[in-house]
């Protein structure tokens, strides 16, 4: 094994945290510490790892069902043909996110009323993962 430098590690950690993946989750995991210190009334640097530890484990929850519903889905279909559909997908919602089109479905947002977020909870925190 070869020995990398301090320097590249480091590149590669601020390459890996301002990726297209990672950087749009800081705001959520920001927004859910900093309402878990608001909100409680002993903010202890245990109950705060839980509380990561709980947004994580959510994280990782959907990202595990969603990774093996695709591979469920592509081992059914020809590879030509969900590379198309794929692509296409891919384009369509790109032309959504800057805006050029609306499709109203995708602009609904799940309204789960104010006491579900007023209470500081792990489950809370695996959800908002």
């Amino acid at each position: 094994m070869s020995d990398v430098s301090l320097p590249i590690a480091f590149g590669a950690g601020i390459a890996a945290f301002i990726s297209p993946c990672v950087l749009p989750l800081v705001p959520i995991y920001i927004a859910n510490l900093g309402g878990i210190t608001s909100l409680s009334t002993e903010a202890k640097r245990r109950n705060i790892l839980l509380h990561t530890i709980s947004f994580v484990i959510g994280l990782t929850i959907v990202y595990t069902i969603v990774g093996a519903a695709v591979g469920l889905f592509g081992r059914f279909f020809p590879p030509n043909i969900l590379r198309i559909v794929g692509g296409t997908m891919l384009i369509i919602f790109g032309i959504y996110i800057i805006a050029a089109i609306k499709i109203p479905k995708l602009n609904r947002y799940p309204n789960f009323g104010r006491p579900f977020w007023g209470k500081v909870g792990y489950m809370r925190s695996a959800l908002m993962g």
